[in-house]
């Protein structure tokens, strides 16, 4: 059980880290790092409709680190991106961890206007070099609505303080 309990902890502290290296701007962002949070064989694929047409599937670390750095480099899509983790509900199963997580995302785009999005993620690791890493990646969009640009600035100077 001690294990198990470890194994689950461990998925949702790489999670974290993943969430906030994909923040615009990222403190401390480092592309090694974010492919070193996959397994040389993962999967991220956009689930639903919204998702699965804007992003596809993608596999490789070098991969979806190319996908996510094209919304993530400084001045190409965000001018910020705050991610929020909700508590999720994790299993452990076979050796791996699957979860699912609410997450909230404030973003505010180079182009003009801002949103507040609800995704639900569904995350798989697995033990890889012993590290626990993602697998499988699959954000599903459940709810968008835009937000003027200063309640997403309010809103992400307030979680900074708050995490």
């Amino acid at each position: 059980m001690r294990a198990e309990h470890a194994l689950a902890g461990a998925a949702t502290v790489t999670l974290r880290r993943y969430m906030e290296l994909c923040d615009v701007p990222a403190a401390g962002y480092s592309r090694q790092e974010l492919e070193g949070l996959f397994t040389r064989d993962a999967v991220w694929q956009g689930v639903g409709s919204w998702n699965a047409e804007r992003f596809g599937q993608v596999t490789t670390p070098p991969r979806i680190a190319d996908m996510l750095e094209s919304y993530l480099s400084p001045g190409s899509h965000f001018t910020v991106n705050m991610h929020m983790l909700g508590r999720g509900a994790v299993s452990v199963r076979d050796g791996g961890v699957e979860g699912c997580w609410p997450m909230v995302r404030l973003s505010a785009y180079v182009a003009g206007g801002s949103d507040i999005t609800l995704t639900r993620l569904r995350v798989r690791f697995q033990t890889e070099d012993d590290r626990v890493l993602i697998s499988r990646y699959e954000p599903r969009r459940l709810w968008a609505k835009a937000l003027d640009p200063e309640q997403v600035m309010a809103l992400a100077v307030w979680w900074e303080k708050a995490a």
